[in-house]
């Protein structure tokens, strides 16, 4: 996911929800992503990482990859296919995955009316391609993001751990990848 564990807690949010329902220490969950990081650069650095990572500690069991809102405002401009490959590069490596939608970015959206034919664009290629471990961000309201409109505020980020949840907790059920 993202650096939240050090501005908002959705990575201790679902500490708490895997430690109810599997027991204390069954699973930790560590976030490493890096604000400000497109999931181009992700993959990038993903694919670097989980090479030498692999030889320290085992893979993770479950990734839960949020990432595409700095693709979309990335300059050069970062077509939407090529943030879905991005995506599907990481979930390949991943012994199960889960991908979020890109959540609406309400300040950006509004001064920047076509931010949201791309974000829509992007997260119905997401829904195509990895279907069904998606996580539909679209039910976070408007009220729950910062006043920047890109990042959620402490309750945005609990009620985005409790999306994620149940599609991860599915996810490892299944055990197969998507797309």
């Amino acid at each position: 996911m993202s650096q939240g564990d050090n501005q908002f807690p959705y990575g201790q949010q679902l500490q708490k929800l895997l430690d109810k329902e599997c027991g204390k220490g069954k699973h930790e969950v560590i976030t490493c992503g890096n604000n400000g990081e497109t999931a181009v650069s992700m993959a990038k650095r993903h694919a670097v990482e989980t090479e030498s990572n692999e030889r320290k500690r085992l893979p993770p069991k479950l990734f839960i990859l949020l990432a595409g809102t700095n693709d979309l405002r990335a300059y050069p401009a970062i077509d939407e296919e090529t943030i879905v490959d991005a995506l599907a590069a990481m979930v390949a490596a991943a012994d199960v995955a889960v991908v979020c939608t890109v959540p609406r970015m309400p300040t950006s959206e509004q001064r920047t009316p076509a931010l949201t034919e791309r974000r829509d664009k992007l997260n119905t290629l997401i829904c195509e391609r990895f279907s069904p471990r998606v996580v539909d961000t679209t039910p976070i309201e408007d009220a729950l993001f910062d006043a920047d409109g890109l990042y959620l505020t402490k309750a945005g980020y609990a009620a985005l751990a409790k999306l994620v949840y149940p599609v991860c907790r599915a996810a490892m059920k299944r055990k197969k990848k998507p797309g």
